[in-house]
């Protein structure tokens, strides 16, 4: 029996080819389209899952009960791992980490490399990454070693054999290979460079007095539970840790699975999960989209098919047998759409990659893909062959023959998918649309500095204590307007404390703010505007213990006047000497908050050298930036890079996923097209006869077209009606994630709208069109 309805089905599929190859066409886009986000899904999820103690491995935060709320961050005092180690049996190891940059040289190589991380020796017995030379228990056993990537071995040794080789670190220290590691890039330790702690006193740091400093937060942590020891236990013994060294502070330690890291944010909420989330939703939906295809096309051969379900029954079929045989129909049309899917996917993969907020990277001996894809296939398969399973089946032989059935339900259900169709293109056009207008928002936004024509490059070692010689070179080019040396970017000043006072502050109140040590040409580099007082002066030797605070810090201290007010900031006392307009310090998401500059040597040294070019072609200035910096820096490399480039990054996981929504829009329009054409040569054939009679009664081409495009008409007003509100209260709840957003323009709307009447115009007047041009004796010949 199974064999004949394989039979049929094959034989019907190449007797209504050109349904078939539709239908086919738009499950084999769904199905690659899910595919492709169910590759992405599985690697989101698999982060550093693949470590052999994963399941025990989690990152310490530090829960902050801040006068402006409570803050969750993975940020600790460095003798926190130290201590969680020792004081606590149920912690079998602790290791904490720092990142940093070098310039690294071999024999002639030289590279500035910011992908540093400084670990404790017991790293690789906590993650468990694959070396490809050396072990984990002697790799950074020696404070003179170092472990690289595989990657950075071939760009620095090529064919050589890394292991016992030495490289140079910015001048300072030399740091002999002792492994090779590869890092899979379902990681989120994507460093090249792997440097004990204990390494520190060659760079001149005191090891010593870090291990008792308590105040310094700038050091995520991890810990390896022992097997059997829950979490919410060691949670409650660990919690107060930190109690005798902020008293006047709750800090609260808690512990967050490793596997939950990437996807996350510290406090437990949803971070990059959100994207999975609306993926996984946007890939459901253009596959349901091809299924309802089926659908539809399976009706537009109803008066074709509904002879042989009638003769069907009379011969002795039951309602399960053409069940059956529909059924089997629908997963053979899947099985060839699987098949063209699996060829698309393997075709538009390495163009996808662009795409993704992480580039795909997944072996195909992953167990999980094939099994997932055929569950996805036989899905589809079901879900599109449910309508015409159930809808033919259910008919009388006789009056199926007879011609005199009404399709009563039926119809009003295909109307149902029709409008579903339209509404989740619909919604996805305003989704697109709206992602588009605030990344275009974000570009132009008035952020109270100036992004353009600014280039930066890296300062290693000693250079960095020559920069005001560099930047005097630096000026000697008419094309080179200034230059500043600075710690961090403006849109990149992330740090804070809470080390602060000022005259008039309550007791117990706490300002948290963010700091940046600059030079004198800070503010006027970068554009900002100075709203009261003045900017830093080499004139005032004071100057250098001194502040500029921005609008938000005054207003929040209370000063009506505040220049001339007195800080005490590090225990260190200075003089506010001027206020720069509020200026967006941090991504669009956070609101501005109150800043402090200064000129003192907070947050480490200045390590970027910022050059502000004049307006046209840069190449000059950038020769002569190449050379004044080779001059003052002998034997380093020269790599510079633009700042507009490092702002837009900051927003690459919003431009992604605007390039990810207008792919997927494309493609839910395309297939919901297709669907269009079927219901249209549905409705066309079912109305032959009227049309022939129309026109021999005199009815205009035109007429007959506009006539049945009514419905289309109708069902598109629903659909719109349904959609736009519905986009609408989504893209007002995702712009609210931004402290700073776009409006929803009312131009949105009308695009959607139009465009959606374009494409149904353009889709469903085709068949109609041909069905009115036809001759009238053609149309009413057996009447």
């Amino acid at each position: 029996m199974w064999r004949n309805h394989f039979k049929t089905a094959w034989r019907n599929m190449l007797r209504y080819r050109g349904y078939s190859i539709v239908t086919i066409v738009g499950l084999a886009v769904g199905m690659a389209s899910a595919f492709l986000i169910l590759l992405w899904i599985v690697q989101e999820l698999s982060y550093d899952r693949f470590h052999a103690n994963a399941s025990n491995t989690y990152r310490v935060v530090v829960e902050d009960h801040r006068p402006d709320g409570i803050d969750v961050h993975p940020w600790l005092p460095f003798p926190t791992g130290r201590a969680l180690a020792e004081r606590f049996p149920e912690i079998l190891a602790a290791t904490r980490t720092a990142s940093d940059d070098f310039m690294v040289r071999y024999k002639e190589h030289s590279h500035s490399e910011l992908s540093f991380l400084f670990v404790d020796p017991g790293f690789f017995d906590i993650f468990s990454f694959p070396f490809a030379r050396g072990t984990p228990a002697a790799a950074l056993a020696d404070p003179s070693s170092i472990v690289i990537t595989d990657r950075m071995a071939a760009k620095y040794f090529g064919m050589e054999d890394p292991v016992g080789r030495v490289l140079n670190l910015s001048n300072r220290a030399d740091f002999t290979v002792s492994a090779v590691v590869r890092i899979p890039s379902n990681s989120d330790f994507q460093y090249d460079f792997f440097l004990s702690f204990q390494s520190y006193p060659r760079f001149n740091a005191d090891l010593a007095a870090l291990e008792s400093n308590w105040r310094a937060n700038n050091y995520p942590t991890y810990v390896l539970l022992a097997e059997g020891c829950g979490p919410a236990r060691v949670e409650t013994k660990i919690a107060g840790l930190l109690d005798p060294y902020s008293p006047d502070m709750k800090r609260v330690l808690k512990l967050q699975p490793l596997a939950k890291v990437h996807l996350y944010n510290p406090d437990g909420t949803d971070g990059q999960v959100r994207y999975v989330r609306a993926f996984a939703v946007v890939a459901g939906l253009v596959l349901l989209i091809a299924c309802i295809n089926h659908m539809i096309l399976a009706s537009a051969c109803f008066d074709r098919r509904a002879r042989e379900v009638g003769l069907r029954k009379i011969a002795g079929g039951t309602g399960l047998q053409v069940s059956r045989q529909f059924l089997v129909e629908s997963m053979l049309t899947t099985g060839v759409a699987f098949v063209l899917a699996m060829v698309l996917l393997e075709a538009v993969l390495p163009l996808a990659q662009g795409l993704w907020p992480n580039p795909i990277d997944l072996h195909r001996s992953d167990p999980r893909l094939i099994p997932g894809m055929l569950v996805i296939a036989f899905l589809a398969g079901t879900i599109a062959g449910s309508y015409p399973m159930v809808f033919f089946s259910r008919f009388p032989p006789v009056a199926v023959l007879q011609r005199s059935y009404r399709l009563g339900k039926g119809a009003l259900l295909r109307k149902g998918l029709v409008v579903f169709q339209f509404s989740v293109s619909i919604l996805l056009t305003v989704s697109t649309l709206v992602v588009f207008a605030q990344i275009d928002f974000i570009r132009h936004k008035d952020l109270g500095l100036s992004r353009e024509n600014l280039v930066y490059a890296q300062m290693h070692g000693e250079s960095r204590s020559r920069a005001e010689a560099l930047k005097q070179e630096l000026l000697k080019h008419p094309d080179i307007l200034s230059a500043t040396a600075c710690r961090y970017l403006p849109s990149q000043i992330f740090v804070s404390t809470d080390s602060l006072s000022w005259e008039g502050k309550a007791p117990n109140e706490k300002l948290v703010v963010a700091y940046a040590s600059v030079d004198c040409d800070y503010i006027p580099t970068f554009g900002m505007t100075i709203t009261r007082g003045r900017n830093f002066s080499r004139d005032y030797s004071a100057d250098a213990d001194n502040f500029i605070i921005n609008e938000e810090a005054a207003r929040r201290m209370g000063f009506r006047d505040p220049i001339g007010q007195q800080l005490v900031y590090w225990d260190k006392p200075g003089t506010i000497v001027g206020v720069v307009k509020d200026f967006n310090h941090r991504p669009l998401t956070d609101p501005i908050r109150p800043l402090v500059l200064t000129p003192r040597a907070v947050g480490g040294s200045r390590q970027l050298l910022v050059a502000k070019l004049r307006l046209g072609d840069p190449e000059q200035a950038l020769e002569h930036f190449r050379s004044a910096w080779q001059k003052i820096n002998p034997g380093y490399s020269f790599e510079y890079t633009f700042y507009d480039e490092v702002f837009n990054r900051l927003y690459l996981k919003e431009m992604q996923l605007a390039r990810v929504l207008l792919g997927f829009t494309v493609l839910a329009v395309f297939i919901c097209a297709l669907g269009l054409v079927g219901l249209s040569s549905y409705l066309a054939s079912e109305r032959t006869k009227e049309i022939g009679i129309r026109k021999a009664l005199g009815a205009s081409v035109g007429g007959i077209v506009a006539l049945f495009s009514r419905d289309f008409a109708k069902w598109l007003a629903l659909a719109n009606a349904i959609a736009l509100p519905l986009g609408f209260q989504l893209m007002s709840r995702w712009l609210q994630g931004y402290a700073y957003r776009t409006s929803i323009s009312i131009w949105i709307f009308v695009v959607c709208v139009a465009l959606s009447i374009l494409i149904v115009l353009a889709s469903a007047s085709y068949q109609t069109f041909r069905a009115a041009t036809a001759s009238p004796v053609e149309s009413i010949r057996h009447e």
